[in-house]
């Protein structure tokens, strides 16, 4: 470990009489977290009887008498500090502080003590240079719900005091679609699943890295779902999807946990002769999409469909409705013409479809 040699100096003029002690200022100190660095007071004209002493005051505010001629009077300090004494008309009070700790910092005030006439004091700060450190971040919610409030909180130390900021991890972005939000509080109010994510909080002060520490927001809530189009046009004795958007948590990947009704009468899954059924995860989020696709659209075919979504904590459902004509809705994912089977190239192409149609409705 480098040694940084910082020597505060106080010189004390000693004149007889009533004009007692006078101080020469000096300028504020800076060491780095670690290092050893000097305390050296001088007291000039003092006699052999004069007494001096180191006092800090700490940056929380507390006095603490450190020493006294020859003693250091905290006895837990003694394995860093030590003091020495030189000279007789002169007199230097250096106190040597190893291993630079936060609890160092603060004013650091030498008084001199002359057998007669009046004390003098001067005092220094002095600040210790400390990379930042994640205190408490908050523990991840165990009973967050749709529409609560939750304060995300993160506390840290260093010095200079650091800055600290949150972001998401993943997703990317706050929810509110901004990259950062500075201060130690986070507030998700009247919760919505665009909350959830790992969120992390970042403590920096420009002295080493910053520190961070991540929490990850997480909770269970039924299926949000929504027609990807409540109303379209299929294009009659040709082939045909519509689709259904769903978000929740634990998601729906199973097709068994996706229902499709014909007015009030079940879709078989079975019925493939007539009906295919798919359900495309999106990797990123809690969403999923549900396709069904109607193998022949004759007049029949028209009329409200619903889509009926299930987890563990609920199911919901939504109706669309599908109206047979001659010429097919733009973004109703038209299935070409005498398709016997759905390839992966069509349900890309149906996937891309739909996410155009939630852009442009």
């Amino acid at each position: 470990m480098k040694l940084i040699l910082l020597l505060i100096t106080v010189i004390v003029l000693f004149k007889s009489g009533t004009n007692g002690l006078s101080i020469i200022k000096i300028q504020d100190q800076y060491v780095d977290n670690g290092d050893t660095f000097y305390l050296s007071c001088i007291a000039s004209g003092a006699s052999v009887g004069a007494n001096m002493g180191w006092i800090q005051r700490t940056i929380d505010g507390i006095s603490i008498g450190a020493t006294f001629n020859d003693q250091i009077l905290v006895p837990q300090l003694r394995n860093r500090y030590s003091i020495r004494n030189t000279g007789s008309s002169t007199r230097e009070h250096i106190l040597t502080i190893r291993n630079a700790q936060l609890d160092d910092a603060g004013e650091w005030t030498c008084t001199a003590y002359p057998e007669s006439g009046q004390i003098d004091t001067m005092s220094t700060k002095v600040t210790v240079l400390t990379p930042p450190e994640i205190t408490t971040i908050s523990s991840p919610p165990v009973d967050l719900r749709l529409g609560l409030n939750y304060t995300l909180q993160c506390n840290a130390t260093g010095s200079p005091m650091p800055i600290i900021k949150w972001r998401r991890v993943n997703p990317q972005y706050l929810p509110n679609y901004i990259p950062f939000s500075v201060g130690y509080l986070y507030n998700l109010t009247r919760v919505t699943a665009n909350h959830r994510g790992l969120y992390e909080c970042i403590a920096s002060n420009g002295i080493g890295k910053a520190a961070r520490e991540s929490v990850k927001i997480t909770f269970s809530y039924k299926p949000e779902v929504k027609a990807v189009r409540e109303e379209l046009v299929l294009p009659k004795n040709e082939a045909g999807n519509i689709s259904c958007s769903c978000e929740a948590f634990p998601k729906v990947t199973r097709e068994s946990d996706v229902r499709w009704y014909k007015g009030s009468q079940l879709i078989s899954s079975s019925d493939t002769q007539n009906y295919l059924m798919d359900v495309v995860d999106d990797r990123e989020s809690d969403r999923t999409v549900a396709i069904l696709t109607i193998r022949n659209v004759t007049s029949t075919r028209g009329g409200e469909y619903r889509c009926r979504f299930r987890n563990q904590q609920g199911e919901t459902e939504r109706s669309l409705s599908v109206t047979v004509g001659a010429i097919a809705d733009r973004y109703a994912g038209k299935v070409p013409s005498g398709a016997s089977t759905i390839t992966p190239s069509i349900i890309i192409s149906t996937v891309f479809m739909i996410f155009m149609a939630t852009c442009f409705h």
